[in-house]
C-alpha cells in the first residue's frame, strides 16, 4: 500500500512541477493525503519521499471541518483523503473509523 501511496503523491508532484497544479492544490492534497494516512498509523515523509510509521493520532471530523475553513483547495484535500481510503480499503488495511470519516467526506462531494 505505501508504495501505491508513494506513486500517487509522485504523480502529483510532477503535475506540481508541470504547472498543472498550484502550490496550494498540492499542498492541500497531501494534507488530504496524511490525514488519510493518520488512521494507519503511517504519514508521507517529504524529505525521504516515503510512506513511513509514525506516532501520530488519527484526525477528527472536527479537525477535518477546521482545515476546510483555512484551505481555499477543499475540493484537492478531499479528493486525495478519499483517494488513500480507497486504496486502503483495496489492501484490506482500512479502520472502521477511517471508513466512516471517508463515507462522510463522500456525502459531502
Amino acid at each position: 500500500m505505501e508504495t501505491v501511496v508513494e506513486l500517487f503523491i509522485e504523480k502529483q508532484k510532477k503535475r506540481l512541477a508541470d504547472g498543472k497544479i498550484r502550490q496550494e492544490e498540492y499542498e492541500a492534497f497531501l494534507d488530504g493525503v496524511n490525514d488519510a494516512l493518520s488512521f494507519l498509523g503511517l504519514h508521507y515523509v517529504n524529505g525521504s519521499e516515503t510512506v513511513e510509521q509514525t506516532d501520530r493520532k488519527p484526525v477528527t471530523y472536527n479537525e477535518v471541518e477546521e482545515k476546510y475553513k483555512k484551505l481555499r483547495e477543499v475540493a484537492m484535500y478531499k479528493n486525495s483523503f478519499l483517494r488513500v481510503a480507497d486504496i486502503a480499503r483495496h489492501t484490506s488495511r482500512a479502520t472502521d473509523e477511517l471508513s466512516k470519516l471517508a463515507g462522510t467526506i463522500r456525502e459531502e462531494l
